[in-house]
């Protein structure tokens, strides 16, 4: 593994009954120049040409009416993680959940531990309703979209351009603190970082922003233009609709 660390977050848009993957990207453990060599620019736009964007952030795509991609704030947003995950992964993950989905407008609820599907065999429909996000430790051995590079991967699903479900996924041989005492070496920070991936931020080439691809030292707090970002995401309080709840399955995204 290399001695920079990056983080990675993905974005998958299923449109009506057609599952298409169109990108990936996080915080992980490579070299900032190989992994600019690597990393795709595909559209995320949903009907729109131009990506939201401000001061220190950037959407990972629109709406048909040029609004970012984002959750309905109508609806909780259920979170799980599997029964072997830590306890300490609970505890971080709720917190970096409730701090970002409150300035975001979304609301997430941890429901408890499953035994489900990552990667490629998450499914969408978790009965009436849409599968819960799950936030788990894993490896590139069970989930080749993350690779020995990556420390992280948030994969938030779109549906008719609004999120419904998704993943976060943390690189178990990952030798990070389990606490948010630095941004660079913490998963507390990590968990941060892919929360704000799967609520619709997109990197940023500011190294002051917590959504810079490559973690740099100091604490491990989102930066301004990440809370304007988040902020920015937050709806006007209208309902999102992405149609009723299909059993649709996961491609592997692209990689960002």
């Amino acid at each position: 593994m290399g001695t920079v660390l990056r983080l990675l977050a993905a974005a998958i848009a299923i449109v009506a009954l057609v599952v298409g993957a169109v990108a990936v990207a996080g915080w992980g453990m490579q070299t900032a120049d190989r992994a600019r060599a690597a990393a795709t620019a595909p559209a995320l736009a949903a009907g729109s040409s131009k990506v939201p964007a401000g001061d220190g952030w950037t959407a990972w795509g629109a709406r048909s009416d040029g609004s970012p991609l984002r959750w309905d704030p109508c609806r909780t947003i259920a979170w799980v993680v599997r029964p072997d995950d830590p306890d300490w992964l609970v505890e971080l993950a709720d917190r970096a959940l409730a701090q970002v989905g409150a300035a975001a407008g979304v609301d997430f609820t941890y429901v408890g531990r499953r035994d489900v599907g990552v990667g490629p065999a998450q499914r969408t429909a978790d009965g009436p309703d849409w599968t819960p996000v799950v936030v788990t430790m894993t490896s590139p051995d069970e989930v080749d979209w993350l690779t020995d590079d990556d420390r992280a991967l948030a994969v938030p699903v779109v549906v008719n351009g609004v999120f419904v479900t998704g993943q976060i996924l943390l690189d178990r041989d990952a030798d990070l603190a389990t606490d948010f005492a630095t941004r660079d070496g913490s998963w507390g920070a990590t968990l941060l970082h892919e929360a704000s991936h799967l609520v619709g931020l997109d990197h940023v080439e500011d190294p002051a922003q917590l959504l810079y691809p490559y973690p740099q030292p100091g604490p491990a707090a989102l930066g301004d233009g990440d809370l304007r970002g988040l902020r920015a995401l937050a709806s006007d309080g209208s309902c999102l609709d992405p149609g009723p709840v299909a059993d649709l399955g996961v491609e592997t995204p692209s990689r960002r």
